[in-house]
Parts: C-alpha cells; sequence; structure tokens
C-alpha cells in the first residue's frame, strides 16, 4: 500500500515564473530609487536589509509580470520505501536499455560495414564508394610513419636526422664501386 499522508496539492494557478521580456524596468527603477531616498538611514543594519528586500521585492512585484509555465506537470515524489525501489529498479532498466541499444547500434554498424566492403569491386567505376575510400584516406592516413633504421647498438635513433646519418655512413661503406673494361655505357 502506498503512504500519501503529508502530501498537500496546490490547486491554484501557477505563477512561478517572472517574465523578464515584459518588465517595464524604467518604472520599475523610478520606484525603487524613489523609495530608497524616502526612507532616511540608521543604524540598524537588519532593519536596513529588511527594507532593501522589501522595496526589490515590492517594485519586481508591481512591474514584472508573472506568467505561467507552459505544459509544467508537477511530479511528487513520495517517501514511500516500496516507491523509492520501484524508482531504483526504473534508473537500472533505462541504464540496460541504454547499453542494449548501443551493442544493437554497433552490430548494426559492423553488419552494414562487412556488406558495403564485401560489395567493392575494384573493375566497377562506383563513385560513392571511391569517394568513400578517398575520404579515409585522406582522413585518417593508413601508413603510418615508421623508423627501421638501427643504430650500431640496435636501438631506433630519436629523430630522423640521426637516421639519416647512419643510412648515410652505410651507404658510403657499400658504395665502393670498381669499374673494369666490360662496363661501358649503353648507347
Amino acid at each position: 500500500m502506498i503512504n500519501t499522508k503529508g502530501h498537500k496539492y496546490y490547486s491554484g494557478p501557477r505563477r512561478n515564473f517572472w517574465n523578464f521580456k515584459k518588465a517595464k524596468w524604467e518604472i520599475h527603477n523610478q520606484f525603487s530609487e524613489t523609495t530608497f531616498c524616502n526612507q532616511p538611514f540608521s543604524d540598524n543594519l537588519k532593519q536596513e536589509w529588511q527594507f532593501f528586500k522589501r522595496t526589490i521585492n515590492d517594485a519586481a512585484r508591481l512591474f514584472i509580470p508573472r506568467g505561467n509555465i507552459k505544459r509544467f506537470r508537477p511530479f511528487v515524489r513520495l517517501q514511500d520505501a516500496s516507491l523509492n525501489a520501484l524508482f531504483v529498479k526504473r534508473d537500472l532498466l533505462r541504464q540496460e536499455l541504454a547499453q542494449e541499444i548501443k551493442q544493437q547500434y554497433i552490430t548494426q554498424k559492423k553488419e552494414s560495414w562487412k556488406t558495403m566492403c564485401s560489395s567493392i569491386d575494384a573493375r566497377a567505376p562506383n563513385l560513392k564508394q571511391w569517394r568513400f575510400t578517398k575520404f579515409f584516406s585522406n582522413d585518417q592516413p593508413q601508413v603510418k610513419d615508421s623508423n627501421i633504421v638501427l643504430d650500431p647498438v640496435g636501438q631506433v635513433p630519436q629523430d630522423n636526422r640521426v637516421a639519416a646519418n647512419i643510412l648515410d655512413k652505410f651507404y658510403k661503406s657499400i658504395s665502393n664501386l670498381t669499374f673494369d673494361e666490360n662496363d661501358k655505357l649503353p648507347r
């Protein structure tokens, strides 16, 4: 059984919204300034603070219209233990549903990707597929920069200049060419 004691439902018009677009700001300023000027100041800070708040609220009440929020649906969350358990169960079901939707979306994308890739024919001039392939090749390069040159210790050089110097030494050592009589320029 659900316990609803202690909850009061308000059935009157809802006026919980200030409509600042329709405010009469000039009259609001004049009213608050004249009220402030007419009141003499005192040493009682608490009294002055109350006067200040009352003046601002009075000016707002008079010159800033109130309005209703459209489609406002009040939701009263009851403080019953059985309902709290239902709310927790609802939240868990929402999370599970969201995860299931994500998984289905991922599998659907994989299947559509497989069917599209299996239907690619290099001999057929399908412009849509070639544009798709070109997009991937421009946006995400398929070739990754790597350095396969190793220094004498067996480590990868830190930058390209060191790698170029290592290659320079290697090619100088193997490029000692010897020419004989049989080597001639082709005509």
